[in-house]
């Protein structure tokens, strides 16, 4: 009798129903967002390894072994994961959501910021958004953020320009992250809907709150700020800022002059005496290049492929930092 009971529950826990949903994530951010809202209802794997270079990481037999598994995928797209947007092309049907496509996103002048968005082909119709058009209308902001149709208008007139692929730096952006997840998690368990919708308004009260904080940086004496990489122009638009990122640091191991000065003139010319330095930055080269433009080193988290899974701890960290170079 005993060994009856435990067949059925066996079987009764493999049901859909009762199951739990593989979901597969790229960046720190989406995992965040993801665990919020599917928490104990989905069994969540990130992709990546935490503190990883997003743009130079190679996936091995394993990662593409783990995807054919998985009931849905949300990638970042704009060519931050390529290597996966490739593998989904002749993966039809894997359930994939490009995040990309779910909020408006900003061009970037190619000659500041150096991250292959010459592979993103935003302007095409991506095939697995296609076959989950019906579950996304399930989101609530999906239709303040329709699929950036905007992006095909500047094609030809921008060509010097790129998509800049750090979108989650803008809190309403994130909000609108969220509910295409949880859109999409309650299409595939319609089960758990009340506990995702629950885990969703509980994550929008914490968004709402940070963001509240980070309106208080528009208020702050200077309204520029250096970082060593130019990922950070989504930030500075919502608070009225302006990021000045040494692109040219980003994987150099030796500091030309041409920098040196470079830092110097902007340091100078809009009085800042930080610049704020990244995780993956080559620390000798950063700190060689600050002490020798007399300016002091602070810290910020791009937030791609951090450590840990708290969206807005990890966004509040940054903002410690912001309002020290920006003398608030």
């Amino acid at each position: 009798m005993k060994i009856c009971t435990t067949v059925v529950l066996t079987l009764l826990l493999n049901l859909p129903i009762f199951a739990h949903l593989k979901v597969m994530t790229t960046t720190f951010t989406l995992n965040a967002l993801t665990k919020s809202i599917g928490q104990d209802e989905i069994e969540l794997t990130r992709l990546l390894p935490s503190g990883v270079d997003l743009h130079h990481f190679e996936p091995k037999v394993s990662t593409f072994t783990k995807l054919t598994r998985a009931d849905l995928v949300f990638y970042n797209g704009l060519g931050l994961d390529s290597w996966l947007e490739k593998f989904l092309a002749n993966q039809p049907e894997i359930k994939a959501i490009n995040m990309s496509k779910k909020v408006p996103v900003l061009l970037t002048a190619t000659s500041d910021h150096h991250h292959g968005h010459e592979e993103a082909k935003h302007d095409e119709d991506d095939d697995h958004d296609e076959d989950h058009k019906d579950n996304d209308e399930h989101a609530d902001h999906d239709e303040d953020h329709e699929s950036n149709a905007n992006h095909d208008e500047h094609d030809d007139e921008h060509d010097q320009m790129s998509y800049d692929m750090h979108y989650w730096l803008d809190i309403t952006n994130v909000k609108a992250m969220a509910a295409t997840i949880k859109a999409n998690l309650i299409v595939i368990k319609p089960s758990a809907k009340a506990k995702f919708e629950s885990n969703f308004k509980n994550l929008i009260v914490q968004l709402d709150d940070l963001d509240q904080s980070l309106q208080h940086l528009k208020s702050c004496p200077r309204k520029h700020f250096i970082t060593s990489h130019n990922a950070y122009n989504y930030l500075a638009k919502a608070y009225g800022l302006t990021n000045l990122g040494l692109a040219s640091l980003d994987n150099e191991s030796q500091i030309s002059a041409k920098t040196v000065i470079k830092l110097i003139e902007i340091s100078k010319k809009y009085q800042l005496k930080h610049v704020l330095l990244e995780p993956l930055v080559n620390q000798k080269t950063a700190m060689s290049l600050v002490s020798q433009a007399k300016l002091k080193p602070l810290y910020i988290d791009p937030l791609a492929n951090s450590v840990g899974d708290d969206f807005v701890k990890a966004m509040r960290k940054n903002l410690q930092q912001l309002k020290i170079a920006l003398a608030c």
